[in-house]
């Protein structure tokens, strides 16, 4: 079980679809969740997301930078 808040159990993720779903949401610990995959699923099925993940925590932090 992800508890999305605090971030327990993501590093635990094993379907592609939930952290798909996590980057639809704009969820925050997605560093961590793009990350399991790469421990838990095929690596034809992690690679898009860890690439996706990287591209939107190098924007998000961005964005945090440029409102801070």
């Amino acid at each position: 079980m992800v508890d999305w808040k605090t971030g327990e159990g993501v590093s635990g993720i094993a379907d592609p679809a939930e952290v798909d779903a996590a980057f639809e949401r704009g969820e925050w610990p997605l560093g961590t969740a793009v990350i399991a995959p790469a421990f838990n699923c095929s690596l034809e099925e992690a690679s898009p997301r860890i690439v996706s993940g990287c591209g939107y925590g190098c924007e998000y932090r961005t964005s945090w930078r440029r409102s801070g």
